[in-house]
């Protein structure tokens, strides 16, 4: 009940200054624009580890998809399931259903699966990525305990302007790659299109360690072929009144490749997304509001002749939100809202049509009460027609001990993740009696010399994490595969960064290191056979996974070398089977020619630069080496 008290004091604490300013007449406060537009993770994810990767390091790759991008920028493991394969995040110990990820504010996890595929997302879509480490603030969505993963767009800028970009790439494989984009804007409008196409038929060479005789075998039936739109337009309807609606088409043909112990596939599966969103922010002297609205579906067509399976499964989700945001001055904002989700999924493996409508309640306040010190408390209420999780707090802090050379930080909160409908609902096998995983989790850590022009940037941070009712899919007496609420996980580990940036004449080096420890262990469960799976490393979370990069910039050529480590991956819950480590290398050259408003790039990659044999996930063999060559024109006009 303390808790519910806490919520209705960060609300009713802002609500008052608004029936004020409702009573009196005043002046419209000019605030910073940055706070009027800002994501609520900024206000609110202060003491959380964030990795950001911003345009210019997406546009260094520009097709690369996201999984691509966070595999090669930091030292989250990424679940891939061969070349063209479905590619999920695995952050701090977690499962892939763990992670969220939000486009435009909105979450876009699959409501039957739980998670996104990141292999089928082009990085080219954001203009910046956020990838918030452990669980987000509660106002940003509670279902995360490994990591938030944030898409976002560059805040509009309401001037004269004209930019276009046009992209075109080739490589092994039969890969061919292209992607162009427009961006008009006027003191009222402004409009961003971007269209991508991609094909591939992944007919790499690899050993088949399987076979007793080791031979090199060409994968067959892995082509993968898409293409997509994205449309935004943000109007400036008066000096404080901003409207926003975007559309998000896809489309995703693959072939599924056999596993390595299978001599041929036939399978294939195509996959398209609509998603929507419609936008109302009003600033109200001290007060902004805004309206959100989103209507999202998903539809997947899979077919395999020779099992004769012809399943199509679509879902479709409606979304709305209200938020409201304070500014009493510089040292004092808070945030509340609610939202309300509605899930729908027609699966011929449900016995009937399956929705879930959830509401959330959602209230914080972030407090700096002098330069170079935040602090912030915030929490979530959620209630579903299946099951009402816990109310989820949370409390972080980041503070500046050392005149900006030393900072603290620090983050402590409840994080849950609801059963997906697959775990529920699904036949054979779904468990509709699962319950909600609850974490409770910790992190500290120091960020040294952020900012500084001379020395590195290091940061390291701790973390703890102890989830109860983590859910599980194993097989039952009968033989079929189904979920419980067995076990509970202890996750513990510490990450590491480092970044640096030294120019000296032409030459500037920029050199990036992250390092991530995972401990993700079974430590309790109630099933009497587990005790082969107690203290041991839970499958497919390596311990250990470390990626860098450095940057040569000269004059307006620019070299970059990229290396990943990743350690042994356990396959089996008793540990008692595993993949080897591996690390890959990848280098790209590239060169930029400026004509006038004119921008031209042209660059030459070579990927697993070792050509090294390597699984992700047991069976499914990666591409040996391989390269790529594109060329990308800009063209600004202002």
């Amino acid at each position: 009940m303390s808790l519910f008290r806490m919520f209705c004091f960060f609300t009713v604490t802002g609500l008052i200054p608004v029936l004020n300013s409702v009573a009196q007449t005043s002046d419209t406060i000019r605030l910073k624009e940055v706070e009027i537009h800002s994501d609520r993770n900024k206000l609110f994810d202060q003491g959380t580890h964030i990795t950001k990767i911003d345009s210019s390091t997406i546009s260094l790759a520009p097709n690369q998809t996201i999984a691509e991008l966070l595999q090669q920028n930091s030292a989250m493991f990424i679940k891939s399931y061969g070349a063209g394969g479905v590619a999920v995040i695995s952050a701090r110990g977690t499962e892939a259903r763990h992670n969220n990820v939000l486009w435009n504010g909105f979450n876009i996890n699959s409501a039957s699966l739980g998670l996104s595929d990141l292999s089928i997302i082009p990085s080219f879509i954001t203009d910046n990525i956020q990838l918030v480490h452990g669980g987000s603030s509660p106002v940003n969505g509670n279902a995360a305990l490994g990591s938030t993963l944030i898409l976002n767009n560059n805040k509009p800028e309401f001037k004269k302007a004209f930019k276009s970009m046009l992209n075109f790439e080739t490589g092994s494989f039969g890969n061919y790659q292209g992607n162009a984009s427009v961006s008009l804007a006027n003191k009222h409008l402004t409009s961003a299109t971007r269209i991508f196409y991609h094909t591939s038929e992944n007919d790499f060479t690899y050993i088949n360690t399987t076979h007793r005789l080791k031979p090199e075998v060409k994968q067959s039936h892995g082509a993968v072929s898409g293409y997509g739109l994205l449309q935004d337009f943000c109007f400036k309807t008066g000096s404080n009144q901003y409207i926003s609606a975007g559309i998000w088409y896809q489309f995703t043909n693959r072939e599924i490749p056999p596993l390595m112990t299978v001599p041929e596939s036939h399978a294939e599966q195509r996959d398209s997304v609509l998603r929507t969103y419609l936008n109302y922010r009003i600033l109200v002297n001290k007060h902004s509001f805004k309206i959100s609205a989103g209507w999202f579906q998903e539809y997947q067509f899979y077919v395999d002749p020779k099992s004769a399976l012809d399943l199509d499964y679509l879902v479709r989700n409606y979304n709305g939100e209200i938020e409201w945001r304070y500014f009493h001055n510089d040292k004092i904002t808070i945030n509340s809202g609610v939202s309300y989700s509605l899930a729908q999924a027609s699966f011929k493996e449900y016995d009937q049509q399956r929705q879930r409508n959830t509401t959330s309640l959602f209230s914080g306040i972030s407090f700096r009460p002098f330069s170079g010190w935040n602090f912030n408390a915030s929490l979530r209420a959620e209630f579903t027609n299946v099951q009402n999780p816990p109310i989820a707090p949370s409390i972080g802090f980041s503070g500046n001990l050392l005149k900006n050379k030393l900072y603290l930080v620090a983050n402590s909160g409840i994080s849950y993740s609801i059963p997906s409908m697959n775990d529920l609902y699904w036949i054979p096998g779904g468990n509709a009696h699962l319950k909600t995983e609850t974490a409770f989790s910790h992190e500290a850590g120091i960020s040294l010399f952020p900012g500084d022009s001379v020395l590195p940037h290091f940061r390291i941070t701790g973390f703890l994490s102890n989830v109860d009712n983590w859910i599980r899919w194993q097989p039952t007496t009968g033989g079929i595969h189904s979920p419980d609420n067995l076990q509970q996980v202890q996750i513990k580990g510490v990450e590491a960064q480092m970044s640096w940036t030294k120019s000296t004449g032409n030459l500037m080096i920029t050199f990036n290191a992250n390092y991530s420890w995972n401990i993700s262990a079974i430590v309790a469960s109630e099933n009497p056979h587990s005790a082969a799976i107690i203290d041991k490393q839970i499958p497919y979370i390596p311990e250990h996974r470390i990626a860098g990069s450095i940057y040569l910039h000269w004059h307006q050529f620019m070299l970059a070398y990229q290396q990943n480590f990743t350690g042994i991956t356990y396959t089996t819950a008793d540990n008692n089977s595993h993949l080897n480590d591996y690390a890959t290398a990848n280098v790209t050259l590239s060169k930029n020619i400026n004509i006038q408003k004119t921008g031209i790039r042209l660059y030459f990659r070579v990927m697993n630069l070792f050509d090294t044999q390597y699984q992700v996930m047991a069976y499914r063999p990666m591409p040996g080496r391989w390269i790529s060559t594109g060329i990308t024109w800009n063209l600004n006009h202002y």
